[in-house]
This record gives C-alpha cells, sequence and structure tokens, in this order.
C-alpha cells in the first residue's frame, strides 16, 4: 500500500515536472536543505537582532554596524570571487580545486589586512580606541575567515546541501550564542567584536576540517587553478564593485546623521534582507545546472523562470508590508520608527529574479555582461547616495537602493536577452 501511494506520487510529480519543465525531484530535495539552513540562519539572525535591540544601546550598535560595514570591503580584496570557480569545477567533479583555491585567497587576503590595520591605526591616532582595536581584530581575523569559506562554493558545486545544512549549524549558532552570551554581561563594542570575528573564524577552521575529512581534500591531486585565475579576479572585481555600494550607505549614514539612525536603518533593512537570503537559495541549486548546459539553452528557458519567481515573490512581499508593523511590535519594539522605511525596502525583494540572470552569466563566465550591469548600476547607487543620504537621510539611502536594483534588472535583462552565444571568457 505504502508502495503504491509512492509510485503514485512519483508520477504525479513527474506529470508536474513535464508541465512547468522543472526538475522538481532536484529543487524539492536541495531546496529542502538549503531552506533548513536557511531556516537556523534566519532564526539565529531574528534572535540576534532581538539582542541587539534589547541588550545594547543603538549608538553601539551603529558602531557595531559601522565596523562591519567597513569588514565588509575590506574582505572583497580576499579573492572573493574564486568561489565561482571553486563552484564551476566541483559541478564538473574537479575536487582538488578547494586547496588551491584556498591558497590564493589566503594570499590575496594579505593587502584587505594591511588596509584594516592602517585605517584602525588613524582611529587610535584619533583617539578613538573602539574602532582602532576592533579593525585591528579585523585584520588578524580576515585572513582565515575569507579563505577558508571557500568549503561554502565547494559544497554547492558538488550539490551536496545536506552536509552544507548539517554542518551550517554549529557554524551558525557558534557565533551566535557567543555573542548573545556576550551582551548579557557587557557593551563593549571592542569584545562584542572580537567574540564575533573569533568565533566566527575558529568555526569556519572547525567545519572546513570536517569538510576536508569528508571529500579527503588532502588526498585528491590538485587541480591547476592558473587557467581560471583570469574569471577569478574578474569576479573578484565584480564583487568589489558591488560590495563597496553596499555599505557605503552605512558609512555615510554613521558620518552625515548619527550613529543611532544607523542603528534604525540597520533594523529597517534586515528583515527584508533575510527574505532575500531566503530567496537567493535558488542561486545555489541553478548555478551547477547551468554550468553543465549550454547557454543557449538555459537562455530559452529563463523567461518562463522569470515569470515564475516573480509569481512566487509578488505575494510573499505583500504579506510582509502587511505584517512589518506586528513583526517590529514584537520583536523590536525600540524601533518601531523603521517600519515604515523597512516596509518601503520590502519592494527591493521584486528584484529578485535577477538572481536566475547572474547565475547564468557566472555559469558561463560571462565576464563583459557582468561588468556592465554591475558598473552602471552601482555607479547610480553610489551617485545616489552622495547626492540623498545628506539631505533625506534613511529614507534617501532606501531610494537610492530601490531605484539601483530596479536598474540592475533591468540592464540584465537586456544584455542576456540580446546576448549571443557561448563564449566563455579567455582563460589563458
Amino acid at each position: 500500500m505504502v508502495n503504491r501511494i509512492k509510485e503514485s506520487m512519483k508520477v504525479r510529480l513527474r506529470l508536474l515536472e513535464q508541465a512547468l519543465k522543472i526538475d522538481l525531484v532536484y529543487l524539492i530535495k536541495g531546496n529542502f536543505w538549503l531552506s533548513a539552513g536557511r531556516a537556523i540562519g534566519i532564526g539565529s539572525g531574528i534572535l540576534l537582532t532581538y539582542a541587539f535591540a534589547n541588550l545594547l544601546p543603538a549608538e553601539k550598535f551603529g558602531a557595531y554596524k559601522y565596523v562591519l560595514s567597513i569588514y565588509t570591503i575590506i574582505s572583497s580584496f580576499s579573492l572573493l570571487g574564486i568561489g565561482a570557480v571553486v563552484i564551476n569545477s566541483a559541478a564538473r567533479g574537479q575536487d582538488g580545486i578547494l586547496r588551491p583555491a584556498i591558497k590564493k585567497s589566503l594570499l590575496w587576503s594579505i593587502p584587505g589586512s594591511l588596509a584594516a590595520l592602517a585605517i584602525g591605526a588613524y582611529y587610535l591616532i584619533q583617539g578613538n580606541f573602539t574602532l582602532g582595536i576592533s579593525l585591528f581584530v579585523v585584520a588578524v581575523t580576515n585572513p582565515l575567515l575569507n579563505s577558508l569559506g571557500n568549503y561554502k562554493p565547494f559544497l554547492q558545486g558538488k550539490k551536496d546541501f545536506r552536509t552544507a545544512a548539517i554542518f551550517g549549524i554549529p557554524r551558525t549558532m557558534i557565533p551566535v550564542l557567543s555573542i548573545i552570551i556576550c551582551l548579557l554581561f557587557t557593551e563593549s563594542v571592542v569584545i562584542i567584536v572580537s567574540v564575533y570575528f573569533l568565533t566566527n573564524t575558529l568555526s569556519t577552521i572547525f567545519i572546513y576540517w570536517l569538510i576536508s575529512r569528508k571529500y579527503k581534500i588532502g588526498e585528491a591531486p590538485e587541480t591547476d587553478i592558473r587557467p581560471s585565475m583570469s574569471f577569478a579576479r574578474h569576479s573578484s572585481l565584480l564583487g568589489f564593485i558591488s560590495s563597496v555600494p553596499s555599505q557605503i550607505d552605512q558609512l555615510l549614514l554613521w558620518h552625515f546623521a548619527t550613529p543611532a539612525q544607523l542603528a534604525l536603518y540597520a533594523f529597517a533593512v534586515a528583515p527584508v534582507r533575510e527574505m532575500r537570503n531566503l530567496a537567493e537559495n535558488l542561486f545555489p541549486l541553478i548555478t551547477p545546472k547551468f554550468a553543465v548546459r549550454s547557454y543557449e539553452e538555459v537562455k530559452s528557458n529563463l523567461p518562463l523562470r522569470i515569470k515564475q519567481l516573480f509569481l512566487t515573490i509578488t505575494p510573499l512581499t505583500a504579506i510582509y508590508i502587511l505584517l512589518a508593523p506586528f513583526i517590529f511590535k514584537i520583536f523590536f519594539p525600540q524601533y518601531m520608527e523603521a517600519v515604515l522605511f523597512s516596509q518601503i525596502f520590502a519592494l527591493s525583494l521584486l528584484f529578485q529574479p535577477r538572481n536566475l540572470f547572474e547565475a547564468l552569466l557566472i555559469a558561463h563566465e560571462r565576464v563583459k555582461e557582468r561588468y556592465i550591469a554591475t558598473g552602471i548600476s552601482h555607479a547610480v547607487r553610489i551617485a545616489l547616495f552622495v547626492a540623498l543620504i545628506p539631505t533625506y537621510s534613511i529614507i534617501g539611502a532606501i531610494a537610492s537602493n530601490l531605484i539601483a536594483d530596479l536598474l540592475n534588472f533591468l540592464i540584465l535583462g537586456r544584455l542576456i536577452t540580446r546576448g549571443r552565444g557561448a563564449v566563455r571568457t579567455d582563460q589563458s
């Protein structure tokens, strides 16, 4: 009886796959583990945000976010684009790519750490010991945190979402619980930043050790990474172009508004960004699939996929806008002023289907198109930040992000629609 039910369900699932033209078995299985991992991440994020809202003054939380913004920019020097090479290589069965990728990333992390030391020294000279010492911690932990973090794209390329979700539990929970315990005893930004980076670094080392044992990374013949370095450098530069604008809004709010305003902005965008992260579960699922199919084949199916994703995201966006006042009243009552800002920022969820465009370009190493889309949209983003934030503060930052996200979506769609062929970038 049970077997007949299973067979019936399989038949119906295959019929639905034919109708929707989607590999539902792969999607459901992979998305289950990705969603499980993301659910843990979201739950931990909510718990941590709740702790910050209730245990740390807004001014000190603003300083904490300011340090994280600088770290995000600093870490973009760490050849983060090599993750795309790891995904594509692992998807093709080249497990030996991980160790040389880590070595390259570690080497490229040194300039970022030196920059963090220089900025930290500047703040110490200015008498700001909080930011100075915090940035010294960033400089020390940056190389290991970014280079060993390449185990994540490796698991994506291997389509091993189950392992990623299971091992992701300690990777997520150890830092979160450590920070919450820290918040119960101190409001020192230096101590909180130190706990954040040290626990993240140690948990990353631990997970990498587990992954290397599971896949016997040390025994795998190393894949020659030199032919892929051109694409890795281009992807890293694109990541740098993306990461700087994503943090400039917070840096400008710190300088032109107040730390409390930066904290208000951080709470306004936090729930929406968690929802965006959940929507981005598709990215690790589809990139390995796109990498082993022709460019034209994937491109021909994109309009249908975009419509399907848009029809899914639109009602979720509407639901969040309606529930936002209740969410803030329950979890962040001190930041009720952020509700309207969060509702407006939620409109950015409607542009998430652009992740499908990005996945196609990354899987087939289409560097030129990525430069055009990223360069134009982020140049506009920065210009709007500079023009609007000093006068309009938080609403200026949100409006700038919405306009730039829409522009990025339109440019990517246009480039892929008009693009031809499946020519990869020169890797020589």
